[in-house]
Parts: structure tokens; C-alpha cells; sequence
């Protein structure tokens, strides 16, 4: 098997303005939105893993005014 990259290789940051980082859980949700600088735009909030919670996701993203293809979002699994 070939050799993985690290992820931050793959990724060119500067052409992202927001960072946002999704846990995954069996009912519950919990997203935080970074800049590249690490500075904190939206702190940690919690949504239902359901339509509505992701209704609620994309309340939160659109009021920040930063085009789709300028924003890296990241899921992880929590199992919770």
C-alpha cells in the first residue's frame, strides 16, 4: 500500500477563510468555527443530529458571509 500524506499537505489553508469542526454523535451534534489563524468565530455549540439540527448548522455558517468553497469542514465520529 502507498504512503498516506499528512492531511495538512493536502490542503492548501490560505484559500479557506473558516475552519469548522463537526462532532458526530448518535443523537447530538457539536460544531466550532475557527479562522486559519486559530481564532475563534463561533464557540462551541450543540445541534441535534436530525434535519432541524442540520437546519440549525447552516443558520449558524450563513450570517458569517463566507462563500461554500471557502470553508473546510472537518466531521468526526464521536459515537456519543
Amino acid at each position: 500500500m502507498g504512503q498516506v500524506s499528512p492531511a495538512s499537505s493536502l490542503v492548501d489553508s490560505s484559500s479557506f477563510k473558516d475552519v469548522v469542526g463537526v462532532d458526530i454523535g448518535s443523537q447530538m451534534c457539536s460544531l466550532c468555527v475557527l479562522r486559519p489563524d486559530k481564532s475563534q468565530v463561533i464557540k462551541p455549540t450543540a445541534f441535534a443530529n436530525a434535519p432541524a439540527g442540520f437546519s440549525q448548522l447552516v443558520d449558524k455558517l450563513e450570517p458569517l458571509g463566507v462563500p461554500p468553497a471557502q470553508i473546510l469542514i472537518g466531521l468526526e465520529a464521536t459515537s456519543r
